[in-house]
């Protein structure tokens, strides 16, 4: 009993460490605003939330589309969902050619770059795992 105690205070504590701020227009780094500039240019951003814990600070950016978009500490993009298809330019091309090639009737709604790997999502919802330099892995269903 003693244990799940201490667990639960434990728990308690380090998610209080967690830290969420909503960061002013201009006040994040001009990478964001130019990447949403270049891949969604009939979109603006709606909102760009900073959330830091002990390990990392990553940036949760929301357009007026409903695209959602993270990015790292040091903005570099790490993530992209929309609820349609996405651009050919946020996709790496190896990428986006494996997936024309294979599902020519789906498109990409979701990517997403994940320690070695990055995984895409397409409309059916499968998911595609591909190696960093884009080299197909497997399927996820």
């Amino acid at each position: 009993m003693k244990n799940l105690i201490l667990f639960v205070l434990l728990a308690l504590g380090l998610s209080a460490c967690d830290k969420e701020e909503i960061v002013p227009a201009g006040k994040y780094c001009t990478d964001i605003e130019t990447f949403v500039q270049t891949h969604f240019p009939q979109q603006s951003i709606l909102q760009v939330i900073r959330e830091r814990d002990d390990l990392r600070t990553q940036y949760i950016v929301s357009l007026t589309d409903g695209v959602l978009l993270e990015f790292n500490r040091n903005c570099d993009i790490m993530e992209i969902q929309a609820p349609f298809a996405l651009p050919a330019s946020v996709i790496p091309p190896k990428v986006w050619d494996f997936a024309e090639a294979n599902y020519p009737s789906n498109y990409i709604v979701a990517w997403e770059l994940d320690g070695p790997h990055q995984e895409v999502e397409l409309d059916n919802g499968i998911g595609l795992i591909f190696t960093k330099d884009g080299e197909f892995l497997k399927i996820d269903y």
